[in-house]
């Protein structure tokens, strides 16, 4: 029955939820478990044990800051706890991230005493699952979803009335919803980056496409998904998902990694290539399936 505009529809980058979850985190603190504030402080309260994953966590002081070393959320709880956030919407975490991050967490509680650490990666988009769980890197990090988060407020929001609160609780209901049915948002010209992510994560779980992921090229989004066929020598023919449209591919390794000056360069060895095998190897990949 909501009737103003929802903020969340325009507040949609990293740094608006890394903003709305300090905030939030911040009213765990005991200061704010009077009459005026106490469901609020109770969510609060109750989100910070599911990310450390213990309900009878006793605190009271709850200290929350922004980009320590890079870090997303930095909760330092009673001066003997630290949990950290890497918070994600859409990105994934980049080369060696978490592990600094988490080694950076350590040193701090090492030399601060703490008792102890908790790092979460926090991710509201959706990415491959060997694109988080496959990289040994990110030992010790623990995955908190979009679906993990409306089952935090969906126990506390009928005594919420907070506008912030409701908000974030309905764009979040209405992400799962889309994502529910997504068959029905999707279109042959133009779907929208978080259908197709949906639709990829399905194509995963049945075993179509067992990677998929996202390339960031001048601000423009372009997700794929692709499986290697056919390898032999320095390149591979695979089938590959642009949005929707099947393409097959040929990966010519090093041959096509040139960029900007050297570009002059590879242009001359590739028009020296012998790509005939390649092409050869294509047209029977079609044929045969």
């Amino acid at each position: 029955n909501q009737t103003l505009p929802n903020i969340f529809h325009y507040a949609t980058k990293e740094l608006s939820q890394d903003a709305f979850l300090c905030w939030l985190l911040s009213l765990a603190d005991a200061k704010y478990a009077n009459t005026e504030t106490q469901s609020i402080h109770e969510l609060a309260v109750y989100f910070i044990h599911k990310l450390v994953d213990n309900p009878d966590f006793v605190f009271k002081n709850v200290k929350v800051k922004k980009q320590i070393k890079n870090i997303d959320i930095w909760v330092e709880i009673d001066g003997k706890h630290l949990l950290i956030i890497e918070d994600k919407t859409s990105s994934n975490a980049g080369l060696e991230q978490l592990m600094t991050y988490k080694k950076t967490a350590t040193d701090f509680c090492k030399k601060n005493n703490f008792e102890s650490l908790n790092c979460i990666y926090l991710k509201t988009g959706l990415e491959s699952t060997n694109q988080f769980s496959s990289n040994a890197k990110n030992e010790g990090w623990t995955m908190f979803s979009l679906e993990d988060l409306f089952l935090v407020f969906n126990t506390q929001i009928q005594n919420i009335s907070h506008p912030f609160l409701l908000d974030f609780y309905n764009i979040t209901k209405e992400k799962i919803n889309k994502r529910e049915n997504y068959s029905s948002f999707i279109t042959s010209n133009d779907s929208p980056n978080d259908v197709i992510c949906v639709f990829y994560k399905h194509l995963e779980q049945d075993e179509i496409f067992k990677r998929w992921g996202a390339v960031d090229i001048r601000g423009t989004r372009r997700l794929f998904a692709d499986n290697c066929y056919s390898k032999e020598g320095e390149y591979a023919v695979y089938l590959q998902l642009e949005k929707l449209k099947l393409r097959i591919k040929i990966d010519l390794g090093q041959l096509g990694s040139e960029r900007g000056k050297k570009y002059k360069a590879f242009k001359k060895e590739f028009d020296q290539f012998n790509i005939r095998s390649a092409y050869d190897k294509t047209r029977n990949l079609l044929k045969t399936d």
